[in-house]
């Protein structure tokens, strides 16, 4: 039970709260790693996210020009052959 309340600060040996203290810098520095890797995993993801919702995008994009480019072109086209038929 002792090491319970260590771990909560209600120790009263000097010396368990001085090797507790000891290693806290190497934690907090571990810590730092870990969330500075925590953040870099996750741009990295969001980056990969973005990239493929712009690439998403721009084929939505050309997918709906290119299909109004045919409707246009299929309109001109009768128009000329119209023409054309009517001797203009």
């Amino acid at each position: 039970m002792s090491g319970f309340t260590s771990i909560f600060g209600s120790s009263s040996s000097a010396n368990a709260d001085a090797s507790a203290a000891a290693p806290a810098p190497a934690v907090n520095l571990n810590s730092a790693q870990i969330k500075k890797q925590i953040q870099d995993q996750i741009a990295q993801e969001l980056a990969v996210a973005n990239a493929t919702e712009l690439v998403n995008c721009t084929k939505q994009c050309m997918e709906k020009y290119m299909h109004a480019w045919n409707t246009v072109s299929r309109s001109y086209i009768s128009r000329i052959q119209q023409a054309s038929a009517e001797g203009l």
